[in-house]
């Protein structure tokens, strides 16, 4: 049985509250399909496409059915499956929403469907300005070397959310595509006012290395590492245990960066920043011990 996730004790209350309910009520379409995504969540692919069969079978004209089929299936890797299922919700229902566009255009995107799939992340872009889309098209428009585009739909995303996710993702895309004098100017306006600045501050290091002015640079980093010091003393938070890690890792010091990961992650386990830079960290200290 494909696992896609793992269950959470709200979760599995939800499913034996659903499953008493279908005990008594076997043709609750409605049910069906709400357990079916409970079963999705709790990593049980199957049971979820059981309950989408018997749903399917009670109510062959109801599209939230191949609209769940199609997630589910997506999770589960069989993506051409999953884009006919979509497809099949399409000529029933009015038309896809931002959700099933958005993932529509991602099994497109796993299809290497790229041109379609921009479109339907325009698509879903035009009904709902959300931040996590216009980070994922952006990061297709790069893909497909439409840097300047790329760089516009970041733009635009700010006009629209002022998220601070997207201003980071517009100044790692001027250090990619050697634009450092830019990234250098949108870290400065950030800087000029952010009340939590070291995330900030490494990335002025970064426009300022790749402007060979590597002085500035290290004070920058240092500069990072004693603010979050600071704000660890108050508020020690796995998230900043990370920040302080990044701010070692920037600094060269390896093995300190390993440590802050590893505290960050005895907090919370599962927390994809604190594995992220616990790899990174491991992979800076095998480099420097060949």
């Amino acid at each position: 049985m494909p696992a896609i996730a793992s269950a959470d004790p709200p979760v599995r209350d939800d499913v034996r509250a659903l499953s008493a309910h279908l005990r008594s009520h076997p043709s609750d379409v409605a049910a069906l399909i709400e357990r079916s995504e409970l079963y999705r969540r709790e990593g049980n692919a199957e049971g979820a496409l059981a309950d989408l069969r018997v749903a399917a079978a009670l109510a062959p004209d109801e599209p939230r059915v191949h609209a769940q089929r199609a997630v589910v299936l997506h999770a589960m890797g069989r993506h051409e499956e999953a884009l006919a299922e979509l497809d099949a919700y399409v000529e029933r229902a009015l038309g896809p929403g931002p959700d099933l566009l958005a993932l529509r255009a991602r099994i497109l995107v796993r299809m290497e469907r790229l041109e379609d799939a921009l479109a339907d992340y325009d698509a879903a872009l035009a009904l709902r300005e959300e931040v996590e889309l216009y980070l994922e098209r952006g990061r297709l428009l790069e893909q497909l070397g439409r840097v300047e585009d790329a760089a516009r739909g970041y733009d635009e995303g700010l006009r629209a959310t002022d998220a601070a996710v997207l201003r980071v993702e517009s100044v790692e895309l001027d250090l990619r595509t050697s634009r450092a004098d830019r990234a250098l100017v949108r870290v400065d306006e950030v800087l000029a006012h952010a009340p939590a600045r070291a995330r900030w501050l490494l990335l002025r290091a970064r426009a300022l290395d790749a402007l060979a002015r590597g002085d500035e640079a290290r004070a920058a980093r240092h500069e990072a590492l004693s603010e979050t010091e600071r704000r660890l003393v108050r508020r020690p938070t796995p998230a900043l245990h990370v920040e302080r890690g990044e701010a070692l890792l920037a600094l060269g010091r390896a093995h300190d960066a390993l440590a802050a990961a590893t505290r960050a992650r005895s907090l919370a386990p599962r927390l994809g920043d604190a594995i992220d830079l616990e790899l990174r960290a491991r992979r800076a200290i095998e480099g420097g011990e060949r």
